[in-house]
């Protein structure tokens, strides 16, 4: 009984640390001193909208954000931010950044995925913390 209750409460703590997709109504911007690269729409590129989820899960640090290797901004929870990326087959990342306080032990290498932009499209991306203690970038239809 102790054990199961034991059990119980672990899994509890462990899904509490998961984040929950915010939409893009309800997200803010991230401030212009947290965008570096990717920012003026150009021929050849392609919108890329990317929205940090919101909860607990690295709540404290901002999540860098990268395009084939180089970070291109930081998000905070429940922030959102629209890059030009240029088109083709493209890595796009993301890791705890590196900071003050307990951010100042991240800086881990992006977890990355690959994907393919084409001209005239849109493609949403959320960020968020997994119950494993792992930032993720996935791909999403929630809006």
């Amino acid at each position: 009984m102790l054990r199961m209750a034991a059990a119980g409460v672990l899994v509890g703590l462990l899904s509490a640390c998961a984040t929950s997709h915010v939409p893009l109504s309800e997200a803010k911007p991230v401030a212009a001193d947290r965008l570096f690269a990717l920012q003026q729409q150009a021929p050849g590129t392609s919108k890329v909208i990317v929205t940090r989820d919101s909860g607990a899960g690295g709540g404290g640090c901002d999540y860098g954000f990268y395009v084939d290797g180089q970070l291109a901004g930081k998000l905070a929870t429940s922030e959102t931010a629209t890059f030009y990326v240029p088109l083709g087959e493209r890595l796009l990342g993301t890791s705890m950044a590196r900071g003050a306080g307990l951010c100042s032990f991240h800086g881990d290498p992006p977890n990355e995925i690959a994907v393919t932009l084409r001209a005239d499209q849109a493609k949403y991306f959320r960020l968020g913390h997994n119950g494993d203690n792992v930032p993720f970038i996935a791909p999403t239809s929630l809006r």
